[in-house]
């Protein structure tokens, strides 16, 4: 074994403690090292994992891709910019205290300014009639419920308002 080889070894006092305990240090070739540290590796990771495992339980789910879960998870996973196992947790999250997920912070901070520009606008024309003021207030419900009923469409209904 090389001086290089050996200093790097030496950084991870544990992986030279092994290597050293299974005596492949002093009689071992090249492979033989190979292997036992590849031993160390799957024995540390192992311990690592359960240890892990013990603060943050996980729990693996089957998703069928025949009846089509698997896309689904994906696709909403993806409109909501996470990862697939970050969407499963926070949605369920989400759904046990009761609150929405929020697809997309972008999307949310539009329709802010959206409300935003039809509370200004329903400042700058409080002196309208009444009847003009509830048609309005009208389109402006028919407005939001399509936008929350309808998310991938928010993007666009707020650029098309501008």
């Amino acid at each position: 074994m090389t001086t290089k080889a050996r200093n790097r070894i030496r950084k991870n006092t544990s992986l030279w403690a092994y290597l050293d305990s299974v005596g492949v240090l002093e009689n071992g070739t090249e492979e033989e090292i190979k292997q036992a540290k590849k031993q160390y590796w799957k024995k540390y990771f192992l311990q690592y994992k359960q240890n892990r495992r013990k603060d943050r339980p996980e729990f693996p789910i089957g998703l069928s891709k025949k009846n089509g879960e698997y896309e689904r998870i994906k696709r909403a996973a993806s409109s909501h910019n996470m990862t697939t196992s970050s969407f499963l947790k926070k949605s369920a999250l989400a759904y046990i205290n009761k609150v929405y997920l929020v697809p997309d912070r972008q999307q949310v901070s539009g329709i802010e300014q959206m409300l935003s520009q039809i509370l200004n606008e329903v400042r700058q024309r409080k002196n309208l009639p009444y009847m003009e003021i509830e048609k309005r207030i009208e389109a402006i419900e028919m407005k939001v419920d399509k936008l929350l009923r309808h998310p991938p469409e928010i993007i666009a209904t707020i650029n098309h308002d501008r």
